[in-house]
């Protein structure tokens, strides 16, 4: 995850989503029943870094799940070695990734539906909405 450099601030409201999520999950007795602990390297935004980072994280950090930067640039080179050791990853905004991929312990964290790269180019006319105009003076929601 960049924790900085040019995708920080993307990751900064993700950081803070992952911690709610992990005192939620600790509250109610864990993640099959141990409690959820996250391991983070700063990888800067720098793909280079990535598979050396996963390693890290598999191989001395002993994680069980991966969850991703932001992008595929901080996720496809961490792909092969996910793939290769079989561990569950979970990306946020990989868009079309997880179609392409057909890797099945990989879950996208995209508001999208399961046609990403679609439902980011369709307009709600697109899908058969007509929503009204705003009224004057009133910002739509």
């Amino acid at each position: 995850m960049s924790l900085t450099g040019s995708l920080a601030d993307s990751s900064r409201s993700a950081r803070l989503a992952h911690e709610i999520w992990r005192q939620d999950v600790n509250s109610r007795g864990g993640l099959l029943g141990r409690p959820v602990e996250f391991v983070r390297y700063d990888g800067q935004g720098n793909a280079d870094d990535v598979p050396g980072i996963y390693e890290r994280l598999i191989d001395e950090d002993d994680v069980d799940l991966g969850i991703g930067g932001y992008g595929i640039n901080t996720l496809l080179p961490a792909m092969p070695l996910i793939v290769e050791r079989e561990r569950f990853f979970v990306g946020l905004m990989g868009l079309g990734f997880k179609n392409a991929l057909l890797y099945p312990n990989y879950v996208a964290m995209i508001p999208t539906g399961p046609d990403p790269s679609a439902a980011l180019t369709e307009s709600r006319t697109d899908r058969g909405e007509h929503p009204a105009p705003p009224s004057p003076g009133r910002l739509p929601r």
